[in-house]
C-alpha cells in the first residue's frame, strides 16, 4: 500500500468515526427527546427551538444529513440549532449557575418543594419571586436530552402539567439570563430560586 493509499484510508476511518460519533448523539440524546417533543407538538404549545449541543465542529456535514433524513427530517431540525461552542451552552451555564449538591445526579442547591398536584400552581408560587411579564423567555431543558426549547411564560404556565409531567427526565426551566430555576427531578422533586 503506497502513501496516497495510507493517506486516503485514514480519511476513510476518520469519516466513519465522526459519523458513527453523530449517529450516537442522536441516538443518546434526541431519540429519547422526541416522544416529548411530540407531545409538545399535539397540544399546539407555542414554543421555538434553541439549540443542539454538538461536540465537534467536524461532525458538521454528518448532523446535516441526519437531521435531514427520517426520522429527523419530520421535525424540521435546521442545522443552525447546532452549537459547537461548549461555553455557551445553555446546560452547561445551567450546570455552572447551580452546581449540584449530589455527585450521582442533579440536584440543585436550592430548596426542595415536594410534589404538588398542580404544577402551574407550584410555578406560579415559584414566579412570586421574579417580576416578569407573560412575554418573558425562558428555557425548557429535559435533561440529558435536546434540543433546548425556548418558551414564553404564558405558555409555560398554560402547559405546566403537560411539560412537567414527563417521568422519564429531569425538566428545567431556566431564566434567559441563566439566574433563576425551576426545576423537577424524576424523583418529582420541585426546587425553585435563584442563582447562590
Amino acid at each position: 500500500m503506497d502513501n496516497q493509499q495510507k493517506i486516503l484510508l485514514e480519511q476513510k476511518k476518520k469519516q466513519l468515526q465522526l459519523q458513527i460519533a453523530v449517529q450516537k448523539e442522536i441516538s443518546m440524546r434526541i431519540s429519547g427527546w422526541l416522544s416529548i417533543y411530540n407531545e409538545i407538538l399535539e397540544n399546539k404549545v407555542e414554543h421555538s427551538l434553541h439549540e443542539i449541543e454538538a461536540r465537534d465542529p467536524e461532525t458538521l456535514v454528518y448532523w446535516q444529513k441526519a437531521l435531514s433524513e427520517a426520522p429527523l427530517s419530520v421535525y424540521h431540525l435546521d442545522s443552525k440549532l447546532l452549537n459547537f461552542n461548549k461555553e455557551t451552552w445553555v446546560q452547561t451555564a445551567l450546570y455552572h449557575n447551580f452546581p449540584s449538591q449530589n455527585p450521582l445526579r442533579f440536584v440543585p442547591p436550592l430548596d426542595e418543594q415536594y410534589l404538588s398536584d398542580d404544577v402551574r400552581d407550584l410555578l406560579e408560587t415559584a414566579l412570586k419571586e421574579r417580576v416578569l411579564t407573560d412575554d418573558a423567555e425562558f428555557y425548557l431543558c429535559y435533561l440529558y436530552y435536546y434540543p433546548v426549547i425556548k418558551i414564553k411564560l404564558n405558555e409555560a404556565l398554560k402547559h405546566a402539567n403537560l411539560l412537567f409531567d414527563q417521568p422519564i427526565e429531569d425538566v428545567a426551566l431556566l431564566t434567559t439570563d441563566k439566574n433563576w430555576l425551576f426545576f423537577k427531578s424524576m424523583e418529582d422533586q420541585y426546587y425553585f430560586g435563584s442563582k447562590v
